[in-house]
């Protein structure tokens, strides 16, 4: 569903008021967290302009709900708000060339950030890639940056890293 380029209005208006009804409607029977694990685990999987258009809709009907779910939501994008220890221990399990193509397309200070948190080899093998390298396909690119965050929140759920903190970030070298 996520993948389909265009779609009409009318199966857009239907696949909607399923997901309404499936997602929100049926809140009172389900365990409030476990419906709004539920609920995030599918929002993180859309793409970043696709998660912005849900979570205003459902802050339309529900903006209660839609805040609940934002403070769930884990992107590619937010690991640069990661302490520097988390982005470390995160990218310590990343093979490098993964992270070559999640870096793909992504402004300088971000890449700079995570460049930041590799080891010097590493570091140095991704920048070389990184600018060496021609594009590579989109569906790869976010595959691999997907790949990452969900990483991230499996780590966070294991305790191995913390995805929010009030500590100052500071940078790795």
């Amino acid at each position: 569903m996520v993948g389909i380029a265009v779609v009409s209005e009318p199966a857009m208006r239907l696949i909607e008021s399923t997901l309404q009804e499936d997602l929100l409607v049926n809140v009172a029977r389900n365990n409030r967290n476990a419906h709004n694990g539920r609920m995030a685990d599918i929002i993180n999987k859309m793409e970043r302009e696709q998660m912005e258009d849900v979570l205003q809709s459902l802050a339309e009907a529900r903006p209660k709900a839609a805040e609940t779910l934002r403070g769930l939501l884990f992107t590619f994008d937010d690991i640069i708000k990661l302490p520097a220890k988390s982005r470390l221990a995160l990218f310590d399990q990343i093979p490098t060339e993964r992270v070559v193509l999640a870096l793909k397309g992504t402004d300088a200070t971000f890449r700079n950030s995570i460049l930041s948190t590799l080891s010097g080899r590493a570091r140095r093998v991704v920048e070389t890639e990184l600018s060496s390298g021609g594009p590579a396909p989109h569906r790869e690119v976010v595959k691999a940056r997907r790949m990452i965050a969900d990483l991230a929140l499996e780590m966070a759920e294991r305790g191995e890293l913390e995805l929010n903190s009030e500590e100052d970030d500071e940078e790795i070298y």
